[in-house]
């Protein structure tokens, strides 16, 4: 619980920033800095904060819990500035919400570097038609449904979930060859699949609610009707479809299987680590994402295969680019819950951590250590490898530009890379205050 009590300017400690009102936290870390006084005990504590208030790795943040407060937001955006470090999902978030910042404080305003806002009518006409398929659904499935469809709307924060199939359109070459009546509903199906997943990867994770399996069920079932819209007896493109979608749960058999450590009360139980090799099982797990931008591909005239194959290449290095990404955020949580991600299994072989039994208050400590001293560094150098692979790929398909919306994602995963190396700066303070058990607030 947040104390709001005041805390004397001079007296600002890691168990305030932990614990006292956000966007005050943030306020107070902003003038400090300015001075040059904020130490890495103090950095760690705000790094802490933020990873515990996070809507999605990247921003925005909750002021409390489900709460989203946009000058709070911005004054976290403000502090990190200072470090020359932006988060597009936190950036993304003010832009939309500049208005609502102004009606604030003009001081705020001032502060907000603007940033394009996203576009918001195909924004819009994407959830309206996701609205329209979820409000004809029957009354006992109606809440549930619409409560995801909410949720998701707001961790959308950069509208990728709704409008990858427009981003990766306005990287082509060439115009998009399908109609934007299509587009909108590449955009429904993928968000509606996204839907079904978050559900299905909780049940994955043991920690799925089964009132809510049929929602699942049902958008999973809505997505795959929404493709077969856009190809129109297209039978070749929908059998695709459906390989695509077999693929997916492969990978996540295959993750149930091979990932998981087992956790009994603090003793976790480490038998075998799985061997990601190229991660392309990253990709695998999450080609639902890209089923929108595969098919416009193969819908480009003339396109040949060798083209095709380099626009998929260039698709999937970019999904396992962004899982490294959500991993190097989701490590601690991960080690917890007893699931090897391949972060997770690369830190393991890295501190040498054999097979055995350990204690989370033992093994949790020892990662954060080998993490901040070298596993950061490590994986985003990989994330960034994967991020230009990526860029290569598109260049030589011939059949992208070096701009557009899915450049933007890119460079987003490339910002995010480098705002965590930045964030390593007083390693030796900032190690030592990481590696600190936070005391609850009193």
């Amino acid at each position: 619980m947040q104390n709001n009590n005041h805390q004397p300017h001079d007296a600002i400690t890691p168990q305030y920033v932990r614990s006292w009102d956000l966007r005050e936290v943030f306020s107070r870390l902003y003038d400090l800095q300015t001075r040059k006084d904020v130490d890495g005990e103090l950095l760690a504590a705000a790094m802490r904060r933020l990873i515990d208030c996070e809507v999605e790795p990247g921003g925005p943040y909750y002021s409390q819990p489900g709460v989203l407060d946009p000058a709070a937001n911005l004054m976290i955006a403000r502090f990190l500035r200072l470090h020359d470090v932006t988060l597009p999902g936190l950036e993304a978030y003010l832009a939309r919400k500049g208005a609502a910042v102004a009606s604030k404080s003009q001081v705020v305003l001032k502060a907000l570097d603007r940033v394009d806002p996203m576009p918001e009518k195909p924004y819009k006409a994407v959830t309206d038609a996701v609205y329209d398929r979820l409000k004809t659904l029957p009354v006992s499935l109606r809440q549930p449904v619409m409560t995801v469809f909410e949720k998701l709307q707001i961790a959308d924060t950069n509208h990728e979930i709704a409008l990858m199939p427009q981003f990766f359109a306005e990287s082509l070459i060439y115009q998009n060859p399908l109609k934007r009546s299509d587009m909108t509903l590449l955009g429904a199906a993928n968000f509606l699949n996204w839907m079904a997943t978050i559900i299905y990867d909780d049940f994955i994770d043991e920690e799925g609610q089964p009132e809510l399996l049929p929602v699942a069920n049902v958008t999973n079932r809505l997505s795959l009707q929404l493709y077969n819209e856009v190809v129109r007896h297209d039978m070749a493109a929908m059998r695709q479809v459906e390989t695509w979608y077999t693929v997916v749960d492969q990978a996540n058999a295959w993750e149930v299987q091979h990932t998981r450590m087992r956790v009994a009360s603090d003793i976790i139980t480490l038998t075998a680590l799985p061997r990601y090799g190229n991660r392309h099982l990253l990709a695998q797990r999450a080609l639902g994402h890209v089923v929108g931008p595969l098919l416009i591909a193969r819908s480009i005239p003339d396109a040949n295969t060798a083209q095709t194959r380099q626009i998929a290449a260039a698709l999937n290095q970019y999904l396992i680019a962004r899982q490294i990404n959500d991993d190097l955020h989701d490590w601690r949580k991960d080690v917890q819950a007893g699931q090897i991600s391949a972060v997770v299994a690369d830190m393991l072989r890295q501190a040498h951590i054999i097979t055995g039994q350990y204690t989370l208050n033992i093994l949790v400590p020892k990662f954060e250590r080998y993490f901040l001293k070298t596993g950061v560094q490590r994986t985003c150098t990989l994330l960034l490898s994967h991020v230009l692979r990526s860029r290569v790929a598109m260049q030589e398909s011939r059949l992208m530009t070096n701009s557009g919306g899915f450049n933007k994602l890119l460079d987003d995963l490339e910002a995010s890379a480098h705002q965590a190396i930045a964030l390593q700066k007083n390693e030796q303070e900032f190690l030592r205050a990481f590696s600190e058990k936070p005391q609850d607030a009193s």
